[in-house]
């Protein structure tokens, strides 16, 4: 539940951050590659919390390989909805700092 809140959230902020897109309908919404890796950081970090509450545990080459794999799912999803993933190099309109989203 929290996970959806945070693409939400993520999503929201996007969109807000850019300019009318009825001027430019061929114009994708860019989202900051570093801003998507904060927002998979911490959806996978409350499903591994859940999982610790439920008395499963996994070793570290796991979690960082769950790590991995969800951050690349969350773009595939983000792109297959018409996001633009822009590299953290070229960032220079998007937000710098952590979102203030509380989890």
């Amino acid at each position: 539940m929290k996970t959806l809140s945070i693409v939400a959230a993520l999503l929201s902020l996007a969109f807000l951050s850019q300019p009318a897109l009825a001027q430019e309908p061929s114009r994708k919404i860019e989202i900051s590659e570093r801003y998507v890796r904060i927002i998979s950081a911490r959806a996978y970090t409350d499903l591994l919390l859940q999982a610790y509450e439920k008395g499963w545990r996994y070793p570290q080459s796991q979690i960082e390989s769950g790590f991995k794999r969800h951050f690349e799912e969350l773009k595939q999803q983000l792109i297959a909805q018409g996001y633009a993933i822009v590299a953290e190099e070229a960032e220079g309109n998007m937000p710098v700092d952590q979102p203030d989203t509380e989890l």
